[in-house]
């Protein structure tokens, strides 16, 4: 009975371990070159705690594989919207700086569009859910670099990176909500 319990409790451990881990699915279109990103986790920290990591613009050093900058360019008075440049300097691709307009309806919905820079395509949004004491995070956009690069390279890299951002926005939620 007892090594049943302690295979019970190791497939407990490993079903645990998997279940934290973030969904991101990234799938790309041959006739336009536009790549879909979908992804979702659970964060053990409110929605209010996940907005405010997720809106810091100087603060996406904490979250952002390979961010150099971002700067708020215009903002509505009644925090509605922003324009705001960031700049990410991936290995093996060229540095990439985009300005997008984003669309607040906090804590729930952040949306964003592209308005200038190195990328031809990139919008989408973020849907942040209450489940208890933690936030449901979804998320779907659509991007295409303006400048050669192979898919399959494109694919890993934005795989490899959105899993590592959304673990630090766990990690960081969860530290800020301890403060």
């Amino acid at each position: 009975m007892k090594p049943l319990s302690l295979a019970c409790l190791g497939l407990i451990y490993v079903t645990a371990a998997f279940a934290q881990q973030p969904f991101v699915d990234v799938m790309a279109s041959p006739q336009d070159g536009v790549t879909t990103i979908r992804a979702s986790h659970k964060i053990h920290a409110s929605p209010h705690i996940v907005w405010s990591v997720l809106t810091d613009c100087p603060g996406g050093k904490r979250i952002l594989p390979h961010f150099e900058s971002c700067r708020i360019l215009a903002r509505d008075p009644a925090g509605k919207w922003d324009l705001r440049e960031h700049v990410m300097n991936p290995p093996l691709l060229p540095r990439v700086r985009t300005v997008a307009r984003n669309q607040f309806d906090a804590p729930r919905r952040l949306s964003f569009k592209l308005v200038e820079g190195d990328l031809r395509v990139s919008e989408g949004a973020w849907h942040l859910t209450a489940d208890g004491r933690a936030t449901k995070l979804h998320y779907e956009a659509r991007v295409a670099p303006a400048f050669a690069v192979p898919q399959f390279i494109l694919e890993a890299a934005i795989r490899r990176d959105f899993t590592a951002m959304l673990i630090a926005l766990e990690e960081t939620s969860v530290s800020d909500a301890k403060r």
